[in-house]
């Protein structure tokens, strides 16, 4: 089946979106569903789906979600820009509005395939309750469901983390829908045979090895350390970055996986087989944002300011990291996709309020955090739903700084966009 194919994927499902009605007034801010039933729903005659890590650190067996990632939220706001942006531009899909349906994978494998099950038909069967065979095509039967209801999932945009779009391109290419993602790096999705409807618009971690290898080669460093973490992003990069280092004759003293960024004793233990090897001056951390975060958090416990770390696309470019002691992360170097900025988009971004951006639940859930953790009265804020840039820059960066990732958003939004008029032209 080719791309038109996806077309024919009727996915019927009821959408309830929480809309707020009435005035609205402070106790909003604190009448906020819990984080896994949150999402931003625009109806329309295609929709497209968005699977973003709005936070981290999931526990399976609270199953809740921890933290909030303002960097995230500004990807959301992006994709729902973008759209925004379709929807009134007449030489993309004219007299088709374009929908979504945004859901939080928590940065989570299992998060994020129980959101794209929803998006694919889990059985097929005939009226009388027989499977149809594999030659014919699959009937989709809406009983009760509104016309309202229906809609088309032209495909999915997302996720971020490999280890999220592994999965996730394992399901949806039975199906032949389109899966584009704006930040997995993994060479594993390299696989067209594996995960044949699955694209992305950011490079492999290929390229980033041999970035990083670049770089040791021109100031000399032949000694290193690697910290990665325990998933498909973290094995596939110390792969290539091994095989990229042996041959150029780059020696690893250390290779270490971290698979839970809260077990501060093993990160610990880590950076102390590091510090015994007296050679090896620079560290490599080849792991997610919240993983870095907490492995930077003990060399500053730790006073290691004697090296040098190296931080790859997923969480160099953080403004997290500027509040550590300047003697730990000085001479930090950071490897970061080349973004472009977009003059429209930020200004977009410093006109969004809690009154035209109640379609992002995440974005007020951010200013609720923020009320909470600086003990500040938004109340004022509501009832005139501007938020001036005093609060912006006293509270918050990460959202209103664009990254370069917000244009890989952009990006997978507009490409899935033109493959679609360009298969009903």
């Amino acid at each position: 089946m080719g791309l038109k194919s996806f077309l024919l994927i009727m996915i019927c499902q009821i959408i309830t979106l929480n809309g707020v009605q009435g005035q609205i007034h402070s106790s909003f801010l604190r009448n906020v569903n819990s984080t896994l039933r949150r999402r931003a729903f625009a109806p329309g005659d295609i929709v497209m789906a968005g699977l973003f890590p709005a936070h981290y650190d999931h526990d399976p067996y609270k199953n809740v979600c921890e933290y909030l990632n303002e960097k995230t939220v500004q990807w959301i706001q992006a994709m729902i820009y973008t759209i925004d942006l379709i929807n009134n531009r007449n030489d993309i899909l004219p007299n088709i509005t374009v929908g979504y349906n945004i859901r939080d994978t928590c940065d989570s494998a299992s998060i994020g395939i129980l959101r794209t099950i929803n998006l694919v038909p889990g059985e097929f069967e005939d009226e009388n309750g027989m499977a149809e065979s594999d030659d014919d095509p699959p009937p989709f039967h809406c009983a009760n469901f509104s016309d309202s209801a229906k809609s088309i999932v032209a495909g999915i945009i997302g996720a971020k983390s490999s280890r999220v779009s592994i999965p996730v391109a394992s399901l949806v290419s039975n199906f032949n829908l389109p899966q584009i993602s704006y930040a997995s790096t993994s060479p594993a999705l390299n696989d067209h045979r594996r995960y044949k409807s699955f694209f992305r618009t950011v490079p492999s971690d290929k390229y980033q090895a041999i970035a990083l290898v670049d770089i040791m080669k021109h100031f000399g460093w032949n000694y290193i350390s690697v910290i990665a973490v325990d998933d498909s992003y973290g094995h596939q990069g110390l792969n290539e970055l091994s095989e990229q280092a042996r041959l150029n004759d780059i020696c690893i003293a250390v290779a270490e996986y971290v698979s839970d960024p809260t077990d501060t004793v093993t990160i610990s233990k880590i950076l102390h087989k590091i510090e015994n090897h007296p050679k090896s001056k620079v560290i490599v951390v080849f792991t997610t944002e919240y993983v870095a975060v907490s492995i930077i958090h003990q060399a500053e416990l730790r006073n290691l300011t004697s090296h040098i770390f190296i931080g790859t696309d997923s969480w160099s470019n953080s403004l997290k990291f500027t509040r550590f002691n300047p003697a730990v992360i000085g001479g930090m170097i950071g490897l970061s996709l080349q973004g472009r900025t977009n003059p429209q988009f930020d200004e977009y971004l410093r006109t969004r309020d809690l009154c035209n951006n109640l379609i992002n639940p995440w974005f007020v859930e951010m200013w609720r955090s923020k009320q909470i953790e600086y003990d500040i009265n938004l109340d004022h804020v509501v009832d005139q739903c501007s938020i001036s840039s005093i609060l912006h820059s006293n509270y918050t960066n990460d959202f209103y700084y664009q990254t370069s990732k917000a244009a890989y958003v952009m990006d997978a939004v507009t490409a899935l966009a033109v493959a679609v008029h360009n298969t009903l032209r």
